[in-house]
C-alpha cells in the first residue's frame, strides 16, 4: 500500500513539473503612464470642478433638479426665471470623449456621434469640415455620463448607449 502511495505521489510531482514547464510565467512588463495621459487625474479634476463644497462630492439630486428646471424652460415654462450664466471654459465642449460612432445611415460617412463623460451624446453632420459643428443630441437623459455607443448591425436606425464609468473611484460618474 505504501508503494502505491509513493507511485501516486511521484505521478503528481511529474504532472506538476510538466505543467510548470509547459506554461511558463508571463513576463511582467509594466510601463509608466505619462501624467498627461492618466485618466485618474482627469477624473480628479472633474470632481474638483463639479463637487459640492459642503459634501465633497457631486450631489446627484441637485443635478437632476437642474436638468428638470432647464427642461421646463426649454418647453416654455418658467419664463420669468432670471438666470445669470457665466462661461466656465471652452465653448461647445461635452466632457471627456469616451466613444465615437460613424453613423451607418450616412452614406457619405460624415455624420459622427461622440459620447462625452459628464457631457452627454453629441453629433456632427460633417466631420470632414475644418470646424465641425457639434450639437447635443439631448441634454436631458437620466445620466450624461455616456461612455459607449453602438448601432444595431441589422437595423442601423436603432442606436444604444451605455452610461457610467467603470473605474469605481469616488470621482467616477455613475450611470443610471
Amino acid at each position: 500500500m505504501n508503494t502505491l502511495r509513493y507511485k501516486d505521489l511521484g505521478l503528481y510531482l511529474v504532472c506538476i513539473v510538466l505543467t510548470l514547464i509547459a506554461y511558463p510565467k508571463p513576463s511582467k512588463k509594466y510601463h509608466k503612464i505619462p501624467k498627461k495621459d492618466r485618466i485618474d487625474l482627469a477624473m480628479d479634476q472633474e470632481l474638483i470642478m463639479t463637487q459640492s463644497p459642503d459634501l465633497d462630492r457631486i450631489d446627484k439630486s441637485v443635478l437632476l433638479d437642474a436638468q428638470k428646471f432647464l427642461k421646463n424652460i426649454n418647453e416654455g415654462e418658467n419664463h420669468n426665471a432670471n438666470l445669470i450664466w457665466q462661461e466656465r471654459g471652452p465653448i461647445n465642449v461635452g466632457g471627456r470623449t469616451r466613444a465615437l460612432l460613424f453613423d451607418k445611415n450616412d452614406n457619405l460617412g460624415k455624420r459622427v456621434f461622440a459620447a462625452g463623460v459628464s457631457g452627454g451624446l453629441w453629433k456632427t453632420n460633417n466631420i470632414s469640415s475644418s470646424n465641425p459643428n457639434w450639437q447635443p443630441v439631448n441634454d436631458f437623459f437620466g445620466s450624461l455620463a455616456i461612455c459607449a455607443i453602438a448601432q444595431n448591425p441589422t437595423n442601423p436606425n436603432l442606436m444604444y448607449f451605455g452610461t457610467g464609468e467603470g473605474y469605481f473611484e469616488s470621482n467616477s460618474n455613475p450611470g443610471m
